[in-house]
């Protein structure tokens, strides 16, 4: 057996050990819209002052992010994001409905199992990254808080493949927990992010500050945006938006937002939390007023949504419905709740 290197000042081995295991919950995500709804799209982007030039580029192109798993049952994987995928159809004075989302866009997800698997078979795999040839899983919206630019999206584990052959995934895909209290400035945080076609890129930086409210970044309100920032020296690349920004032990300070100029900042995870518990408590007041069907099919059927694990009423069907017992609670690990992209530009 080799011996161990001796640790030096380029180890990074608490960064290393921070990033252990974490990007088996990294997903690469990609919005595309769906072309029979076109017209619809195009004259929701008219009424909000779209040229006819920059509308039929949109249509005509895709969106990308990273994700990770926030929850599982036995047959769903949740993945939290960014919800500025959609950026263009939503902001201050319109907002856009779960439907919308759901019939107009095709939102497609692979996991690191998959293009690890592919990359080393395939020798040619990124030789012409113009084409896409990977074999997606599709995802459902399932919660959607665009003045918090956060989405969660929810898929089933039986079309979540490791190879083309529809190879199911059984590889494990672990949730990331939330941090308990955010990091100070100075310390050190690091970002894994999956810009298209570089899976599984890690950038360290330090937090410069943990508290920061959108009007003290930029004066353009436009979007509607009213989530507290965290500011790093970290900037992403195109498809880093969603991504994970870790504290020393690896747990979750922040959802990767965008950049401005040098600084980096992420939606924090009091955020994040409040965008939870807000899908938790839509949960129990749905499973509080559904009424039991006397369809013994439909009474057992349990959505893994976070609207409404068991109550087989949730109002929108996923794409691909799956059954199942009620997940793990991704809240019960904090006893104390605290209120309060894609190289994009803020």
């Amino acid at each position: 057996m080799d011996p161990i290197a001796v640790p030096n000042t380029f180890s990074n081995l608490p960064h290393q050990h921070a990033c252990k295991g974490k990007r088996d919950s990294l997903f690469f995500i990609k919005m595309v819209p769906v072309p029979a709804y076109f017209a619809q799209m195009r004259e929701d982007l008219k009424t909000k002052g779209m040229s006819d030039e920059k509308i039929t580029e949109l249509l005509n192109g895709c969106e990308m992010a990273t994700g990770f798993v926030m929850s599982e049952d036995d047959h769903t994987y949740e993945i939290l994001t960014c919800a500025h995928l959609f950026e263009h159809f939503y902001s201050a004075e319109f907002d856009i409905s779960l439907d919308q989302l759901n019939s107009w866009f095709d939102v497609l997800v692979v996991c690191s199992h998959y293009e690890e698997y592919m990359a080393n078979h395939y020798l040619n795999w990124y030789s012409n990254p113009n084409h896409d040839f990977r074999m997606y899983t599709p995802a459902t919206v399932v919660r959607f808080n665009h003045n918090k630019d956060l989405m969660l999206l929810a898929i089933s584990k039986d079309e979540l493949y490791t190879t083309n052959t529809m190879v199911r995934c059984q590889m494990p895909h672990r949730r990331l927990r939330l941090a308990r209290n955010l990091s100070q400035p100075m310390e050190d945080v690091i970002m894994i992010s999956w810009p298209p076609c570089r899976n599984d890129t890690p950038v360290i930086g330090q937090m410069v500050s943990p508290t920061k409210v959108y009007g003290q970044i930029t004066r353009d309100l436009s979007m509607g945006y009213n989530m507290h920032l965290i500011e790093l020296d970290i900037t992403g690349d195109a498809g880093s938006s969603g991504a994970p920004i870790l504290n020393h032990c690896g747990s979750v300070l922040g959802a990767f937002h965008g950049r401005l100029n040098s600084m980096g900042y992420g939606i924090s995870v009091n955020d994040i939390r409040e965008f939870l518990l807000a899908a938790e408590l839509a949960c129990q007041d749905s499973r509080e007023t559904s009424v039991p069907s006397s369809n013994s099919q439909t009474s057992m059927a349990c959505s893994s949504s976070c609207f409404d694990m068991d109550s087989g009423n949730f109002p929108m069907a996923y794409r691909n419905p799956p059954v199942s017992p009620p997940r793990h609670d991704y809240l019960a690990d904090y006893a104390e709740y605290v209120p309060w992209s894609q190289g994009r530009m803020l």
